[in-house]
């Protein structure tokens, strides 16, 4: 899968270019990596004596492996470990390696998912260890249900949080015809740090192939609004 994202557009303007992919080894294990890699918007820069020296360009990098594996039919644990390095100039980066793990489950029409992330530390390029990564602690559930095997819909929620000052709740909906064309909408409600937004996507299936596309609705004061992503998907069956 790859895909191309404008992010939070309105403020931090940045080109955002994501390739990953995934394999099962056995009926029980699987695995999954990623890359990530974006462009911000170019600033002037100047000497000790005012003359321009030209300009740079912010950017970021992001790598990701992981597995999960099957322990009982209803039952499975997952674990994503990841590389983060973060140039914001020539003389300065900060770098972190982050955890995910979860557990989730399948039972009947329901799914359920548990876990942490963001569990790691950071640093920056003078070696200089930066505060504790913002660890989330998540718990979501969904219900899907077939009707007349056309019509495939979907109730989707997740809580989230991070600190006193920083929690979310999220639900969203989605609706699929003939496993073909597929509509989503969903919102979160953020508390203090985490923002509130509302997003809605669409999607066509063509055999193997898949196109998605995403976009977060405007709302005043929102650095997200305006973000959308392209997500172009080929499945090996």
């Amino acid at each position: 899968a790859c895909s191309y994202g404008c992010w939070q557009p309105n403020t931090f303007k940045e080109h955002r270019a994501v390739i990953s992919g995934s394999l099962c080894i056995t009926e029980k294990l699987s695995v999954a990596a990623g890359f990530a890699g974006g462009l911000g918007i170019p600033y002037d820069l100047y000497d000790d004596y005012g003359n321009h020296n030209g300009q740079y360009r912010p950017k970021n990098y992001n790598i990701k492996v992981g597995s999960s594996y099957k322990m009982l039919p209803y039952l499975s644990v997952g674990l994503n470990v990841g590389f983060i390095d973060n140039i914001m100039s020539l003389e300065y980066s900060d770098m972190a390696v982050t955890t995910d793990v979860f557990l989730t489950s399948c039972i009947s029409d329901f799914k359920f998912a548990v876990g942490a992330k963001n569990w790691g530390f950071a640093w920056n390029n003078n070696g200089q260890v930066l505060d504790d990564m913002p660890i989330a602690f998540s718990a979501g559930g969904s219900y899907s249900r077939s009707l007349y095997d056309i019509h495939d819909i979907g109730l989707y929620t997740q809580y989230e949080f991070m600190s006193e000052d920083a929690m979310a709740t999220s639900i969203g909906l989605s609706y699929s015809y003939s496993g073909m064309l597929s509509l989503r909408m969903g919102g979160r409600l953020g508390y203090g740090k985490v923002q509130s937004l509302l997003t809605a996507g669409c999607g066509i299936s063509l055999g193997s192939f898949e196109i998605n596309l995403a976009y977060v609705l405007p709302m005043d004061e929102m650095n997200l609004s305006n973000t959308c992503s392209l997500s172009l998907v080929y499945l090996i069956r």
